[in-house]
């Protein structure tokens, strides 16, 4: 736990200031669980109290998850910050939409903010997999999370490393380069990993704490 505190003794007129970690909301990508959140949580030092993992079955519904989503967004403090990857960004911003005051910035990783051009062939392949359904370009989750304007400050991670063949364009093995980017209203950085690895990667750590405790400043500025 990083609390910084910055002090100066024997200085007189200057205040001591305690500033404290948010509390982080991370979700997961499609077909994954709280697990692939370990590493990151143990590097940012975090305690049980300081973060929520949300889970989801990408059997489910995109609305469905949503909803079930709705209760647990109700017990966190307001002032969170979303840490998602892949899928979980696209939940994280309907759940911006729904409720704005809960959260004071946000970091996507790998998300397909554009849809996947991909899913769009599998769904024929496999007409029963919901998932293939509802992350294609013109998909409703995809669509209607493009019309959600973001007010504060968020950060895609664009992952850079990975290249399938099996996609057209530059991407992170799963992930073109092309949707992480679509998204105007929030900033982007490149990130030299794939699609996974970069869960597991020290870089993405150090820009969670530049970030999220940029902003830690910036409120409790004094």
């Amino acid at each position: 736990m990083i609390n910084r505190l910055f002090s100066w003794f024997n200085k007189p007129g200057v205040l001591e200031v305690h500033i404290e970690k948010p509390h982080y909301v991370f979700i997961h990508g499609a077909n994954q669980s709280r697990v692939c959140w370990n590493y990151i949580i143990r590097e940012l030092e975090l305690d049980k109290d300081q973060y929520t993992c949300i889970e989801y079955s990408s059997l489910n519904a995109f609305a469905d998850n949503l909803e079930e989503m709705k209760s647990i967004i109700d017990t966190i403090p307001d002032n969170s910050c979303f840490i998602s990857h892949s899928l979980g960004g696209i939940y994280a911003v309907h759940l911006y939409k729904l409720y704005p005051h809960k959260f004071s910035s946000g970091i996507s990783i790998s998300t397909p903010y554009g849809g996947s051009s991909a899913a769009e062939y599998l769904r024929y392949i496999s007409p029963q997999t919901k998932l293939f359904k509802e992350i294609g370009r013109k998909s409703q989750p995809i669509t209607q999370s493009l019309d959600i304007e973001i007010n504060i400050p968020w950060t895609q991670l664009v992952t850079t490393r990975g290249n399938s063949p099996w996609l057209r364009s530059r991407n992170d093995g799963i992930v073109t380069e092309r949707s992480m980017i679509v998204r105007k209203d929030v900033e982007h950085v490149e990130v030299f990993a794939n699609h996974y690895e970069v869960l597991v990667y020290d870089p993405v750590v150090e820009i969670i704490k530049e970030k999220t405790y940029k902003e830690l400043d910036n409120r409790y500025e004094i």
